[in-house]
């Protein structure tokens, strides 16, 4: 996807809810470039055009309003924190997911056991500290999972071609080898290992 989707058709399909929340994080305000899009309304529209959400956001820093439609997939929503089905994503590329992936994972202690226990003043326990480290861990997960979608059949790495947000053009260039089908795949792995150590410790493995 080229630009950002507007209000009037076509616009980008959008496979779940968490899909259109992790572009509006990700994408910078239009107007002072500051980080990332708050959702203040969503709304269910149904029309001619098909069923579709409206999300109006605004940017915390400058306070810029901006509406941003999407059309609802065919296919049910996957279940958090997968963004969606076998079909790469139109509204986030490889790049963009791979940096999520990388920010969100670097959050979480490799090791349950180093996790921070919560300072005295903090609000939270241990296993309240477990459970969104596993969260955590589970989008950083999905999120390198969706980068693998966008190796075309037959290739061994994700084309420039496919990239088109200024921040994923800008991480694959830092790092084309990042987008390897064989990197990818060890990064995925790496995070799976991760996520099942938390999962082991809460007793979900």
């Amino acid at each position: 996807m080229s630009g950002l989707p507007g209000t009037s058709p076509p616009w980008p399909t959008a496979r779940s809810a968490w899909e259109c929340q992790a572009f509006l994080t990700l994408t910078p305000c239009p107007g002072c470039a500051g980080p990332g899009l708050r959702p203040r309304e969503i709304a269910t529209l149904t029309g001619d055009a098909g069923k579709r959400w409206e999300y109006h956001a605004i940017c915390a820093r400058c306070g810029r309003s901006e509406t941003f439609t999407f059309a609802l997939a065919a296919e049910p929503a996957p279940a958090y924190p997968e963004f969606g089905g076998a079909t790469p994503s139109q509204l986030l590329d490889a790049g963009q997911f791979l940096v999520l992936a990388e920010v969100v994972a670097d959050t979480v202690a490799a090791d349950p056991y180093e996790i921070d226990l919560p300072g005295p003043d903090a609000v939270g326990t241990i296993a309240q500290e477990l459970a969104r480290a596993r969260d955590d861990i589970g989008v950083a997960v999905a999120a390198a999972a969706e980068c693998l979608k966008f190796v075309p059949a037959g290739a061994t790495a994700v084309p420039r071609s496919a990239l088109w947000s200024p921040a994923g053009l800008a991480r694959f260039d830092a790092d084309p080898e990042a987008f390897e089908r064989r990197h990818l795949l060890s990064t995925l792995g790496a995070f799976r290992e991760v996520q099942w150590e938390y999962s082991r410790v809460g007793g979900e493995a």
